[in-house]
């Protein structure tokens, strides 16, 4: 067949105006009621579906306050995907208050950190009350960490370790070390983080700790106890609290 086909002479050869009268399109916000069951809705979905992130974007999008439980319980879930986009929401999205504050910070204590939680805390604390007016402070800071450290909270075990080595105590040694050694399988890195801590801030019990890693039967927890040994005697000058330094006489000269 060759020629052109009647579309495309018309399209090309004839071309053909079309107008319409403007159409108006009025689209009212949802009523309380409506907002509640739309939130409903997509939290039941996020339960059901793979499509978890886009779920999260959708209820973001709501800005409604209602959504802050799911945000929060986002961080102590299995969703990777739904982390970051819980964080948005709750710094970009929902309209800050101290009511969210408080639902972030009751979180924190009772379930402990999880999920980039401590960074949220801070954000969240930095954006909502200014820089002279945080409340987070080291007597607020301790419990949490306490928590996120507890002997039945393994989620929590790797950015309760992180806080520690940021935020030291000689209060956490006992159970960074129980981490440090423990072999069963738990979410996230805490065996290092807590490697790094112990490290970080020396008390006698550290010390014998981190001999006890020098002899670990797995091989990648020998190497980073040896490597982090280097680097903390290699940058004492960083030290958070320079009366919790390694000592000369902790680890033989091979290590310095």
């Amino acid at each position: 067949m060759s020629g052109k086909t009647s579309c495309e002479r018309l399209k090309f050869d004839n071309p053909v105006s079309v107008s319409s009268k403007p159409i108006s399109v009025t689209i009212k916000p949802r009523s309380a009621g409506e907002m509640d069951g739309y939130i409903r809705s997509l939290a039941t979905q996020l339960k059901t579906t793979g499509d978890r992130a886009n779920i999260v974007v959708r209820l973001s999008f709501t800005g409604s306050p209602r959504i802050v439980p799911l945000m929060l319980d986002s961080r102590y879930s299995d969703w990777a995907a739904y982390m970051p986009y819980a964080e948005w929401a709750l710094l970009g999205y929902v309209p800050q208050s101290e009511n969210i504050w408080v639902q972030i910070l009751a979180a924190a204590n009772q379930r402990g950190l999880r999920g980039s939680l401590q960074e949220l805390l801070e954000k969240y604390d930095l954006e909502l009350h200014g820089p002279g007016k945080k409340r987070i402070t080291a007597a607020s800071r301790f419990p949490i960490i306490k928590r996120s450290l507890a002997e039945d909270n393994p989620q929590c075990w790797a950015e309760g370790s992180g806080a520690a080595r940021k935020y030291p105590s000689s209060a956490f040694i006992p159970r960074l070390i129980a981490i440090a050694l423990t072999s069963s399988p738990v979410p996230g890195q805490p065996r290092d983080n807590a490697i790094y801590a112990l490290g970080e801030y020396r008390t006698d019990e550290s010390v014998r700790a981190l001999h006890l890693l020098l002899t670990d039967p797995d091989a990648a927890i020998r190497r980073l106890t040896e490597d982090h040994i280097r680097n903390t005697y290699q940058n004492r000058n960083r030290a958070i609290d320079p009366s919790h330094y390694l000592r000369d006489d902790d680890f033989d000269a091979s290590f310095r």
